[in-house]
C-alpha cells in the first residue's frame, strides 16, 4: 500500500500535463492560461462569385434607336403584328421587320417567308422569349426591335405583306407608299396614284351605295370606300 501511494502523485502530474497540452491548441496570445478558443474554420468560397458569367450566345445588337434580334430559338412563340416592313436601303434582297417587344436580351423572334412571287412578299413574325430569359434580369417596358430576313431575290416594287394583316399594321405597297397614304385623297387623285405605282384598285362603296367585288384575294389590290368624293377607308385584298 505504501508503494502505491508513492506513485499516485507522479501519475496525477502526468495526467495534468497531458490535459494542459491539449488546452493549449488554438489559444490566442491574449487568452488566459488554460482558456483556449477553438480555431476558426476557413471561410467558404462565395459560389456566386466563383461561377463564370455566361454571356448570351447570340445577343441582340443595338442599331440606332432600335435593336436587331439575332437569336431564333423561341420559347412560347406567338404570331405578332409588325409595325413596319422595310427593305434594307443597301440590299433590296433583305427585309427588315420592325416590331415593339420586351427587353431585347430576353426577347426571341424570327420571320418566316410565306410567299415570294414577282408581285408580293408575305411573311410571318413570331415572337417569344429566349431559352434563358427566366434566369436573367429582364427590364420592363417596350422597346423598338427588328428582325431581318434574307430573301431569294430583289423585292423592289413588290407588295410587302405581313400576317395577320393590314388591319393590324401598315402594309407597304412600295418602299415609300402604304395603303394609309390613300386615305383623305379625292377619288380621282387616289386612282391616279394607284395607277402610277402599278397597283390594282377598285371601289367597293360610294356614300350609301355598295358595289359587288370578286371573291379572289389579292394582297396588293386597293379597295376604296368613298364619302363625299374623298377616300375614307382603304383595305387590301
Amino acid at each position: 500500500m505504501r508503494r502505491l501511494l508513492t506513485l499516485l502523485p507522479f501519475a496525477i502530474t502526468l495526467t495534468l500535463a497531458a490535459c494542459g497540452g491539449a488546452s493549449e491548441v488554438g489559444t490566442g496570445s491574449g487568452d488566459a492560461e488554460g482558456e483556449g478558443t477553438p480555431a476558426e474554420a476557413p471561410a467558404e468560397p462565395d459560389v456566386a462569385e466563383s461561377l463564370p458569367v455566361e454571356e448570351p450566345s447570340d445577343p441582340a445588337v443595338p442599331v440606332g434607336d432600335e435593336t436587331v434580334i439575332t437569336n431564333d430559338v423561341i420559347v412560347d412563340p406567338q404570331v405578332t403584328s409588325a409595325t413596319e416592313l422595310l427593305l434594307n436601303p443597301d440590299d433590296d434582297t433583305e427585309l427588315w421587320v420592325r416590331f415593339i417587344g420586351g427587353d431585347p436580351n430576353c426577347t426571341a423572334a424570327s420571320v418566316t417567308l410565306l410567299t415570294e412571287t414577282p408581285d408580293i412578299v408575305e411573311v410571318e413574325l413570331l415572337v417569344g422569349i429566349t431559352e434563358d430569359a427566366l434566369a436573367r434580369s429582364c427590364m420592363a417596358g417596350e422597346f423598338a426591335l427588328r428582325v431581318d430576313l434574307q430573301l431569294n431575290e430583289s423585292a423592289t416594287g413588290k407588295t410587302l405583306f405581313a400576317v395577320p394583316g393590314a388591319d393590324d399594321q401598315p402594309v407597304l405597297l412600295t418602299p415609300d407608299l402604304s395603303a394609309d397614304d390613300f386615305v383623305g385623297l379625292p377619288e380621282a387623285e387616289a386612282t391616279s396614284l394607284a395607277n402610277e405605282n402599278g397597283l390594282g384598285h377598285r371601289t367597293l362603296r360610294v356614300d350609301d351605295e355598295f358595289f359587288g367585288g370578286t371573291d379572289d384575294y389579292r394582297p396588293s389590290r386597293l379597295n376604296f370606300e368613298i364619302d363625299d368624293g374623298i377616300v375614307t377607308v382603304v383595305t387590301l385584298g
